[in-house]
């Protein structure tokens, strides 16, 4: 896409930014603006850069326009945002690897006024766009510079602060200036994104597969243990961490099925175990990308680690699901909340973790393809439940069951007012 045009892009979208936002909430605002965004952005992108990925990505944006419209709050708005940020990069850059998406993003904020003031964004003489630089050259700039220094000088003087109070205006300039600002500063970094080529050079190296050389070589990993050592380090580590899994399991599903507990403590219970077991998991994966970034992948004499591995990797799926058992008795007496949700997606995240984390050693691939593979799954996950009104099932459910049916809580829940009412309309109280 040519200076100029993106120039164009950044310009429109800003107004676009200011008419939509002038003294009016984020609501569905944002949401029309996002997918005017992805609109123009689509119909100026060349069709070989339209990969899978980046439909999949389009799914998301579109995901995230239809709930932001319907809810218009935090969390429909960062899934919207999110999904258009990554879909921008995408579109631009197709062969960047996902996890490098929030770096190029954080990269492209912080040098935002450099790359603004080194003016390389800026059409080039072969554009011929004169009237365009003259508009820059004799009224943008000139009038950025005096707002500046007319605000400055009002600091100062109470005669021209006064002038500026006695103005009258039927718009507030500062919302717009601030509005401005704002649009311009998100919208110059959507259509301008700059790679570097450190972000190029990590790109390069984060393959999912190994290459051919790497496949052959049997070297050490850890720099002061021999590599039959290690080996032999990895399976007496696993043997225990095993040993210690199955323990854990047996004195968790006792205490969780067997011993008796009151209401308060049970959920406090439940809780608490329930993120000592995902933080588990997550040690768990870190253990298993340690032990296979590279040449345990291919060494034939790693039979029994690999072994000890899958067999791991089962251990912690059977925790999942005492785990998840746990979470639905815990519902069925209780009620339905969304903290008890959110249990599930994290538990179901867990297993897709460890899915992935078989995948990775079956198929002999790298760290970055159980990484790559989370971060979609993560994203996937987080769009998808921006749209699912949670607040609604919960209601349902706990009025259908009879269980969980306090009223305080289901009122300070959101989108359910229409079941409150038909269940409770002909309650006086």
């Amino acid at each position: 896409m040519k200076r100029n045009k993106k120039l164009n892009l950044t310009l429109i979208t800003t107004i676009l930014f200011v008419i939509l936002f002038y003294n009016q909430y984020i609501g569905i605002n944002f949401g029309i603006i996002a997918i005017v965004t992805w609109l123009l952005f689509h119909l100026n992108t060349d069709k070989k850069r339209k990969t899978k990925n980046y439909w999949l990505l389009s799914g998301m944006v579109f995901i995230g326009f239809i709930s932001q419209i319907y809810y218009a709050d935090t969390y429909s708005f960062f899934a919207l945002f999110i999904a258009l940020s990554a879909y921008g990069v995408n579109g631009k850059y197709e062969n960047l690897n996902i996890i490098l998406y929030p770096f190029l993003r954080f990269y492209n904020s912080i040098t935002f006024i450099f790359r603004l003031l080194h003016g390389k964004w800026m059409p080039s003489k072969k554009a011929n766009n004169k009237v365009f630089t003259k508009i820059i050259a004799l009224v943008i700039i000139p009038l950025i510079f005096s707002i500046i220094f007319l605000l400055v000088y009002a600091t100062g003087s109470s005669t021209i602060s006064d002038f500026f109070k006695n103005l009258s205006f039927s718009f507030d300039p500062s919302k717009v200036i601030l509005l401005t600002l704002l649009g311009g500063f998100f919208f110059f970094n959507f259509w301008f994104t700059h790679l570097p080529r450190l972000f190029a050079t990590y790109n390069q190296k984060m393959t999912n597969d190994f290459e051919p050389h790497q496949q052959k070589e049997r070297k050490q990993t850890v720099a002061f243990l021999p590599l039959d050592l290690e080996r032999k380090s990895g399976e007496i580590s696993l043997i225990m961490l095993n040993i210690f899994l199955l323990i854990f399991i047996i004195t968790f599903n006792y205490e969780q099925f067997y011993q008796t507990a009151t209401d308060t403590t049970l959920s406090d219970a439940t809780h608490e175990r329930v993120q000592t077991i995902i933080f588990s998991i997550v040690l768990a994966i870190a253990v298993i990308l340690f032990y296979f970034k590279s040449t345990f992948n291919f060494d034939h004499e790693a039979t029994l680690l690999k072994k000890l591995t899958y067999f791991w990797i089962a251990l912690n799926g059977v925790l999942v699901l005492s785990a998840i058992t746990k979470n639905t008795e815990y519902i069925y007496e209780f009620g339905l909340t969304h903290k008890r949700i959110g249990v599930y997606i994290f538990l179901i995240l867990c297993i897709i973790g460890l899915f992935f984390s078989y995948l990775k050693i079956k198929n002999k691939k790298t760290n970055i393809y159980l990484i790559n593979r989370m971060t979609w799954t993560f994203l996937i996950a987080f769009n998808i439940c921006s749209v699912i009104n949670f607040s609604w099932i919960i209601t349902k459910h706990n009025l259908t069951v009879n269980k969980g049916v306090e009223i305080h809580y289901l009122r300070s829940l959101h989108y359910n007012d229409q079941l409150l009412y038909n269940h409770f309309k002909e309650d006086l109280k």
